[in-house]
Formats: C-alpha cells, sequence, structure tokens
C-alpha cells in the first residue's frame, strides 16, 4: 500500500473484513498489538507508514482463544512527502 499524495490522510484507510466459517464470539482485529475498534465484519485501519501486523482474534464455542496467521503490510510513504 502507499499513501495518495492528493487525498488527505485521514480519508486513507485498509478496509479490513473478515468471513469465518463456524460459530465464533467476540471477533476483533488487531493491528500491531493493538485492539482495532469497530466491527469485526467492516473495520477501518487508518494507514500509517511502515511495515504493520495484523490479525484477527476470537473465542470458540468452548471458550478458547483463537488467532488468525498475521498478516504483514507494509505502507510507504507518499513520493516527496515530509520526513517525520
Amino acid at each position: 500500500e502507499q499513501y495518495d499524495p492528493v487525498l488527505h490522510r485521514d480519508y486513507q484507510r485498509l478496509h479490513l473484513k473478515a468471513v469465518v466459517h463456524e460459530p465464533l464470539y467476540h471477533v476483533t482485529w488487531w493491528v500491531d498489538g493493538r485492539l482495532l475498534p469497530g466491527p469485526a465484519h467492516g473495520a477501518a485501519w487508518p494507514l500509517a507508514p511502515g511495515a504493520h501486523r495484523i490479525e484477527l482474534r476470537a473465542f470458540d464455542e468452548r471458550g478458547r482463544r483463537l488467532r488468525s496467521r498475521p498478516v504483514v503490510v507494509r505502507v510507504a510513504d507518499a513520493p516527496g512527502a515530509p520526513a517525520g
């Protein structure tokens, strides 16, 4: 992913959607070890430069904690953007 140099950064988000095939409860998205607010079926993470680890966490019907395989995304800053 890369920032759009024209579009304001507040509008640049990665939309995450969870699709599960068994009964799961308290399904949440986590980015870099932090809970992403919003529903798991339609969360949106605001882009930030760098590498980021994204995973889905949930509980099954027996109360066991489950985690998806993490995905790493790298976001490049817009060309010519000031550092910092």
